[in-house]
């Protein structure tokens, strides 16, 4: 989840802008120094988050969960329930 501690950095310390965030993990995966353990769950979020506005963390999440075989993630946030990989949880 390195990953989403980078959105993170990228939304908080450096007020990066959505596009530019995807930008930058599109340049990254591109980048043969680094490896990444599910490059195909990053590439579906981005594509995802070019379309979309959730949030990038989520979409992560929920991309992540899709390799595993697991049909929808449980929420609690409206917003994001939204979405086809969510599944909203009345608290």
């Amino acid at each position: 989840m390195v990953i989403i501690e980078l959105i993170w950095v990228f939304e908080s310390v450096y007020k990066f802008e959505r596009t530019e965030i995807l930008q930058t993990l599109s340049d990254l995966t591109l980048m043969p120094i680094f490896k990444f353990e599910n490059l195909s769950v990053i590439q579906a979020c981005i594509q995802d988050a070019q379309s979309t506005k959730f949030d990038l963390s989520d979409l992560l999440i929920a991309h992540s969960a899709e390799k595993f075989g697991i049909q929808s993630v449980l929420t609690f946030d409206n917003k994001v329930a939204k979405h086809k990989l969510f599944q909203w949880v009345e608290a």
